[in-house]
């Protein structure tokens, strides 16, 4: 008698938390993340960089952090860096402003590479979620923002 083989059942992977902390001292804005990644199948990885330098056209320096989907938060990230080289930090809410920017074109390049139904591609950024911690300085004052990846920037915390 002849057997089939049935799948091996996998249990459902449950995805690890980044926590991203942005700190105000007397002397600068201090922001923090780990480097532990998770993979689709549960691997690990303790080498990725979260944290990010940002440097405006005026050398005005701004610092991101990320959390969730390293991937959709990475290319986001890469989309700032490139616009700040090109513009002034003319105002506080700049970098954050670009966050949004890129956030959205972000969004733009998945719709119209990945033609899917409203529904799946509802899921598909459900499932990439990420955060950002936006952390800049402006007129000797900081400031630091959220933002989640389908949301807007939140109100700016100010000291």
């Amino acid at each position: 008698m002849q057997r089939s083989l049935k799948p091996f059942p996998r249990k459902p992977i449950k995805k690890p938390v980044t926590l991203i902390v942005g700190i105000v001292c007397r002397d600068g804005i201090v922001i923090a993340s780990d480097s532990q990644t998770t993979g689709e199948y549960g691997e690990k990885q303790c080498d990725k960089e979260k944290v990010f330098r940002i440097e405006f056209k005026d050398r005005s320096p701004g610092l991101i952090a990320t959390a969730g989907s390293l991937d959709f938060s990475t290319q986001v990230v890469e989309m700032i860096e490139r616009c700040a080289l090109e513009i002034e930090a003319n105002n506080p809410r700049s970098l954050a402003d670009l966050a949004e920017q890129a956030n959205s074109e972000m969004k733009l390049k998945e719709r119209s590479q990945f033609k899917r139904p409203a529904k799946e591609l509802k899921q598909h950024f459900a499932e990439n979620r990420y955060y950002l911690l936006i952390a800049n300085y402006h007129k000797e004052t900081p400031y630091i923002f959220k933002m989640q990846s389908d949301g807007k920037v939140s109100p700016t915390w100010q000291r």
